[in-house]
């Protein structure tokens, strides 16, 4: 085997097995896995020589297993970065998958869907976009797939728990991701920013409040990001009164307790790069600490920085990448109604109205 080392920095050349402080060169053709990590891969062939997305056996989206799975985001991810979101399809759902689409197909995002339920896996399917399903990984009953989930109820908090489940996923099959929630607006492509930056896991933030979004939230495979997201999703399998179920405000809890402190307000609207802290998690394996960036909120700006975002558009059209429209009450519809009333160089945040004026 060739190990060439175990920092962020080499990934160019080499990728990150799970064994421990060895990397793989990425145009070897095969290498034979030795992990303690994951003992169903011992002795199995892991890399292959890249060329062409690797055709799946079951090709309509529906996977059973973890061989499933990887095959499928081997197929959808780039350069080893999936792009996707988490959902299933109530009819206020239906258009936000529309306007997410949209602003994906505008900036040339190449995006997955991650369906949380079979119905929404074949409209997905029935309309060309990449998509995924697994049951493993199925919304329960009580999360109520299909139907309008009020935030605060069971069934959203219910809902609420399926994303880092899934994030976990992607993390353990060795790809790195960017995750946008489907009611983001893509004004810019993030890309490059996430790429861009030497961290574990990056993360938006919930302008006023210094607590965590994790409506936009980039994250690179290894040790430390996957053992970060099993105490997470073990965190929210825990019970626990309303809004503290919440996935976010439970990531949250789940740093401050490692030491991770949120950037107050103040500090919030004058950060112009990430914000990184470096966290000692008595769980975390290694001796090396999770580094996380907190990703400022002028250029990745939620439903109470609009006054910003505009400011920052006002002087530089290409600065602002996301927009998150939280805090938007809790009726059906707040959502597009938020996105409609924000207009970045021009544009709507709800991109389907952009897209019918464009096509007049």
């Amino acid at each position: 085997d060739i190990c060439c080392g175990s920092t962020i920095a080499e990934r160019g050349a080499c990728r990150d097995t799970r064994e421990v402080g060895c990397l793989i060169p990425d145009d070897l053709t095969i290498h034979t896995v030795r992990s303690t990590v994951w003992p169903s891969l011992e002795g199995k062939p892991w890399l292959e020589l890249r060329g062409a997305a690797p055709q799946c056996m079951d090709s309509n989206g529906m996977a059973n297993s973890d061989e499933d799975i990887t095959c499928l985001l081997r197929s959808y991810s780039r350069n080893n970065l999936l792009i996707f979101t988490v959902t299933d399809s109530p009819p206020e759902f239906e258009e936000l998958i529309e306007n997410w689409l949209c602003h994906a197909r505008r900036t040339n995002l190449d995006v997955v869907v991650w369906a949380s339920d079979e119905q929404t896996l074949r409209n997905m399917r029935s309309k060309g976009v990449q998509s995924l399903f697994s049951p493993m990984l199925a919304l329960p009953a009580s999360a109520q797939p299909g139907a309008f989930k009020k935030p605060g109820d069971a069934a959203y908090m219910a809902a609420t728990a399926m994303k880092p489940c899934v994030m976990l996923k992607v993390l353990e099959l060795g790809f790195d991701f960017l995750y946008l929630d489907v009611d983001i607006a893509v004004h810019n492509d993030p890309q490059p920013w996430v790429t861009g930056r030497v961290a574990d896991l990056q993360v938006s933030l919930n302008y006023p409040e210094p607590v965590l979004n994790t409506g936009v939230v980039h994250a690179v495979s290894n040790l430390r990001t996957i053992a970060v997201f099993k105490a997470w999703v073990q965190s929210m399998a825990e019970g626990c009164g309303a809004w503290g179920c919440v996935d976010q405000e439970k990531l949250t809890a789940l740093l401050v307790s490692c030491g991770w402190r949120g950037p107050h307000a103040e500090t919030q609207i004058m950060m112009v790069d990430n914000h990184q802290q470096q966290l000692h998690c008595p769980w975390l394996p290694g001796a090396r600490p999770l580094t996380i960036d907190s990703l400022p909120l002028l250029f990745f700006g939620d439903g109470k920085s609009e006054e910003f975002l505009k400011k920052v558009d006002e002087v530089a059209p290409d600065a602002v990448l996301t927009y998150h429209p939280n805090f938007s009450g809790f009726d059906a519809g707040s959502k597009k109604e938020k996105l409609r009333s924000l207009r970045l160089s021009g544009r709507p945040m709800w991109c389907l109205e952009g897209d019918v004026a464009q096509n007049k």
